[in-house]
């Protein structure tokens, strides 16, 4: 492969890059590393805030990022937040009939100890996690046929839901990871483009890149690719370790 192909590498963090539970990602270096020294562009895509992703000081380029599962984008200068805002979110959400509105626990609803309690963030990481512009996670205890039919009355009013490797995030129909990764994809068509991500969130994402990756989720949310525009590969270990491996491999069969 020549030396001057360009990569951009798109990564889902939690249970990818990050580790599920301590959010560590020491075992992922060798290969970001590897990726440095080729000039790749590295982009956090990911369902957390742009304040959570300015706190972990992840070892990325600044800039750009996409957040809150692609509804908001930051591109070192200004941020867009695509198609609904937050208060147009919790307001659908709030007008919900009872026996749907009681199912969901979002983090509108949750008090910083209860973010806590269901996601091992620290107090501080945690209010970060509810400076929320485009998009609300939620926890779900009602049936499947209760989440169709919620799923059929935000697609009525221009929002769709997606399914995470811990939580369902409601948002703008009009947006998502793999619009975002489409958005800075439309100007670099020489790149060899590569994603990784490990929810059913990051489907489409990891079917519009050359090489989508395939982390196996540590909740056991297996997920399929429609149509991919490019090849899927599966990793062979959850988190940070399948996602220094997976890139290696690559980079192996790729000749850099």
């Amino acid at each position: 492969m020549p030396s001057n192909t360009n990569i951009i590498v798109f990564t889902d963090l939690d249970g990818s890059f990050l580790d599920h539970h301590s959010y560590d990602f020491s075992a992922a270096i060798p290969a970001l590393n590897r990726l440095k020294t080729l000039n790749t562009q590295v982009i956090a895509t990911t369902s957390k805030t742009l304040a959570e992703l300015s706190a972990l000081n992840l070892p990325f380029d600044t800039a750009p990022q996409i957040a809150e599962n692609g509804m908001v984008i930051f591109d070192g200068q200004k941020t867009q937040t695509i198609n609904k805002t937050y208060d147009e979110i919790t307001s659908f959400i709030q007008n919900l009939s009872p026996d749907i509105r009681n199912h969901i626990n979002g983090f509108y609803d949750m008090s910083i100890n209860t973010v806590i309690s269901h996601t091992s963030l620290t107090p501080q990481n945690a209010a970060l996690a509810k400076e929320r512009l485009g998009s609300e996670p939620f926890l779900w205890t009602g049936s499947d046929h209760a989440m169709d039919t919620l799923t059929s009355e935000a697609q009525a009013q221009g929002f769709t839901i997606t399914q995470g490797g811990r939580f369902y995030h409601i948002m703008g129909e009009k947006g998502g990871k793999a619009n975002a990764v489409r958005t800075i994809l439309k100007d670099k068509e020489e790149a060899i483009s590569i994603a990784l991500g490990d929810g059913p969130n990051d489907a489409e994402m990891l079917g519009v890149v050359d090489y989508g990756i395939q982390i196996p989720n540590s909740s056991g949310h297996d997920f399929c690719i429609d149509n991919p525009k490019g090849e899927i590969i599966k990793a062979t270990a959850q988190g940070p370790e399948g996602w220094n491996a997976a890139i290696n491999d690559l980079l192996d069969r790729l000749h850099f």
